[in-house]
């Protein structure tokens, strides 16, 4: 069995909402280049043995 059906239908598919007004890709842009122009792996970011995600 893979991931990603069960993916899919516990997360994915249910974050979408058609009534739900977005923010423009403008918006997202700084947060993006912020996320991005971090060191990789940078200690005050990445946790070493910290697991996250599905359970």
């Amino acid at each position: 069995m893979t991931v990603a059906p069960p993916f899919c239908e516990r997360w994915d598919q249910a974050s979408f909402d058609r009534d739900n007004a977005s923010k423009p890709l403008e918006y997202w842009e700084p947060l993006a280049r912020r996320v991005f122009a971090r060191k990789a792996y940078d200690p005050d970011v990445f946790r070493e043995g910290a697991v996250s995600g599905l359970p």
